[in-house]
């Protein structure tokens, strides 16, 4: 859980990075941003790389969720008990009793 919890606050952290960028970009006058060109050029790569962040951690939430679902899965499935595997066992018990009678098995421990 800790996994999807960290995905989940990065997925979060790049939005707002995202966003704050952006309402920095769209609320400066295009006097402001005139005057200071270098702005524009600050900005515009750090809404796309923190939109990049947050998409991929988009990506590994989704991943991981996917994993969780196939443990949960996984377990849930071994659960169950294999008719095959509890025929054979008892098959096993009857044949060690018949043995174990006609006194061909024998404990050598």
């Amino acid at each position: 859980m800790d996994a999807i919890k960290e995905s989940l606050i990065n997925m979060s952290f790049g939005f707002g990075i995202m966003a704050f960028a952006y309402a920095i970009a769209v609320f400066l006058g295009d006097d402001f941003r005139s005057i200071h060109s270098w702005i524009d050029y600050v900005l515009s790569p750090l809404i796309v790389a923190s939109y990049l962040f947050a998409v991929l951690n988009v990506v590994r939430l989704a991943f991981n969720i996917f994993l969780k679902l196939l443990y949960i899965l996984y377990l849930w499935l071994d659960s169950k008990p294999n008719n095959e595997d509890v025929s054979k066992a008892k098959c096993d018990k009857k044949r060690l009793k018949r043995l174990n009678k006609k006194g061909r098995l024998r404990n050598e421990w």
